[in-house]
């Protein structure tokens, strides 16, 4: 019997000890004639330094959860687009024009359209992603000093038009973690998939005013 009592705060600290997850999404941009997407092709993800492992984890994320919760648009996943856009001989012409897009925030209009009828979906869903994580020391000599590990994904999706060659609509989302000394951190799947949630929640929603 001691024994059970002597384990019981052990149990409860191991199921409590998992930082929060805190999560936010805000719709940045809708365009004033609000797109009737019925179908749309995920692109591959982009990403900054420490994720190009975790990609196809991020693609793969906004397909179930989107699909899931938007049952009424088609939707394609990345490996599929990418698939057709090779296909079609479009490879290099979809290389520059992601590329540009990231330097300039400008579609190349005739690739997008030549992309948009290859892969068969007018609409095409563009996401790049950040991460970054760091340890951080607060306190004083006199009250004594605390450490906290903190992580912090960022989501950024776009949605194109391949007609119009323009963007449609986009969004924000932040997952943020801040483990304490006594708690532990969380792995990106556990962020992404709160963050994806977030997003998708408000997908194709007009911002907030």
């Amino acid at each position: 019997m001691r024994r059970t009592v002597l384990l019981l705060p052990l149990v409860c600290l191991a199921t409590a000890c998992a930082a929060t997850i805190h999560t936010s999404a805000n719709v940045t941009y809708m365009a004033p004639a609000q797109p009737a997407v019925d179908s749309l092709a995920i692109l591959p993800v982009s990403s900054g330094e420490g994720l190009e492992g975790f990609r196809r984890m991020i693609s793969d994320s906004l397909f179930a959860i989107l699909g899931r919760e938007r049952r009424e648009i088609v939707l394609l996943p990345a490996e599929t687009t990418l698939a057709r856009i090779n296909r079609a001989g479009l490879t290099n012409q979809y290389a520059t024009a992601i590329r540009d897009y990231q330097q300039t925030s400008v579609l190349t209009r005739t690739t997008i359209d030549s992309m948009s009828r290859a892969i068969g979906t007018r609409y095409l869903l563009y996401t790049r992603a950040a991460y970054a994580e760091g340890n951080a020391l607060s306190g004083n000599f006199l009250t004594g000093y605390s450490s906290r590990r903190n992580q912090d994904l960022q989501l950024f999706l776009h949605v194109w038009d391949g007609r119009q060659g323009d963007v449609v609509w986009e969004a924000l989302a932040n997952g943020k973690v801040s483990a304490g000394e006594f708690e532990t951190s969380r792995g990106i799947d556990e962020i992404l998939a709160a963050s994806v949630r977030e997003l998708v929640a408000k997908f194709l929603a007009r911002p907030a005013r």
